[in-house]
């Protein structure tokens, strides 16, 4: 299975999404400012390769709402995207990310 590899970068600076995608033929960017973001003033965050259920792309950073597993911030940990501390849940729905909407921070149960 192939799929592609996408990237978002938060800038830290001007508060806005970088989009940047692997494809076989090499990286290609989605905005051409995106050179200008370095791992200085950005946050660099990856595709999960999954979707809500409502059809958007899940990335690290996102704070997802699931029927079981409650409201959880997604990370990539020991090899794996998910929620923190939860377990993953198909049904779940994105609520936002956690540069967006940091109040949505306040209500992650399992937060650290």
């Amino acid at each position: 299975m192939n799929r592609e590899i996408k990237f978002r970068a938060w800038d830290k600076s001007y508060k806005h999404w970088y989009r940047a995608s692997l494809r076989p033929d090499g990286w290609t960017t989605h905005d051409t400012s995106i050179n200008q973001t370095d791992g200085e003033v950005a946050d660099w965050q990856q595709y999960t390769g999954l979707k809500d259920k409502n059809g958007k792309e899940i990335f690290e950073g996102d704070v997802l709402k699931c029927p079981v597993a409650g409201i959880n911030k997604i990370i990539y940990h020991d090899g794996a995207f998910g929620p923190h501390e939860a377990d993953w849940d198909s049904d779940g729905e994105v609520l936002g990310n956690i540069y967006e909407n940091p109040e949505l921070l306040t209500q992650i149960k399992n937060e650290t």
